[in-house]
């Protein structure tokens, strides 16, 4: 807008940046809203209010995205298991099974 020397008044673009808030943080525009008048609303205002949101998100939520990473038991590999003697049982049942048959 400076190309064409079109001035945008300090309380149009902090409406513009409040209107652009994702829908989570809509009630930002009325805590924004309702803290400062219409004629000293300003840019400025909104920027402290989006961040401190987000910082207060982050600090929120945050620890708990990267404690979900962390392996927290470890277990020791035990030796294999045998299956040996699990197949000489199968065998041993298989030929009374055909003689059954």
């Amino acid at each position: 807008m400076s190309s064409a020397e079109v001035a945008i008044p300090p309380q149009l673009q902090a409406m513009i940046a409040l209107a652009a808030l994702p829908q989570k943080w809509e009630m930002l525009i009325s805590i924004v809203t309702e803290d400062t008048e219409l004629q000293d609303l300003d840019l400025g205002d909104v920027c402290t209010a989006i961040l401190g949101q987000y910082q207060l998100e982050t600090v929120h939520h945050g620890s708990g995205k990267h404690n979900a990473n962390k392996i927290s038991v470890v277990k020791c590999k035990c030796s294999d298991p045998n299956w040996n003697q699990q197949q000489g049982l199968n065998q041993q049942q298989h030929p009374n099974q055909q003689d059954q048959g």
